[in-house]
């Protein structure tokens, strides 16, 4: 019996005593490591944004949609009609006044963050909320050539309106799945053109070039 005793009292006496100092110590040593990590994580973090922001381009390219709107008692339609020309159209309500402008554009998507927040530009500072989950881009627009034509009185005429509209100007435009926003414009996605309206564009105006 003695021996077991004394077997049973070596053994706990061979179990190591872990002081609360010592635990202490281990936690300091610890804690360390988990900032370094975390400040290791946020520098890879910014990095790999700053380059998403500054280095990554979507570019716009909405060919073929075509949006309307009524616009002071007159159907104005915008046309994408390939990756570098978009057409203006607008009428009447009877199809004897129609313009078209036909617009050189570029641009690009913003870079998409997080739910609705988007980088507008290359740059950190140009994040923004877009609200309802439009695809909102940048569009540089050129205007190529513009005409009008007048159906009203005796004789019809065809006028260029290139002096009469601004030549170039940057927009940011929201897309969504059924509809644009265009600066004060909201259009509806529509299948097609008015086809009186394109019909008066083909007959009576230069071709663009573009379809």
């Amino acid at each position: 019996m003695k021996d077991d005793n004394f077997s049973q009292t070596t053994s706990q006496e061979q179990e190591p005593i872990i002081f609360p100092d010592s635990q202490m110590k281990k936690k300091r040593k610890f804690a360390p490591a988990i900032i370094r990590g975390v400040i290791i994580l946020l520098v890879v973090a910014f990095v790999g944004l700053y380059f998403y922001v500054h280095n990554f381009t979507r570019y716009f390219d909405p060919t073929g949609e075509i949006y309307r709107t009524d616009y002071n008692n007159s159907q104005l339609y915008i046309s994408f009609s390939d990756s570098k020309t978009m057409q203006i159209y607008v009428s009447d309500s009877y199809y004897l006044q129609v313009a078209r402008l036909d617009y050189r554009y570029s641009g690009y998507s913003w870079n998409h963050l997080v739910g609705n927040w988007y980088f507008s530009d290359k740059n950190l500072l140009s994040l923004k909320n877009v609200d309802n989950g439009a695809k909102p881009a940048t569009v540089f627009l050129n205007l190529g050539s513009g005409y009008y034509f007048n159906g009203w009185g005796d004789e019809i005429e065809v006028n260029e309106l290139n002096d009469d509209f601004e030549t170039s100007g940057q927009f940011d435009l929201f897309f969504y799945s059924d509809s644009l926003i265009f600066g004060d414009l909201v259009l509806d996605k529509v299948d097609e053109i008015d086809s009186a309206i394109e019909l008066i564009s083909a007959f009576y105006f230069p071709s663009s070039g573009n379809k």
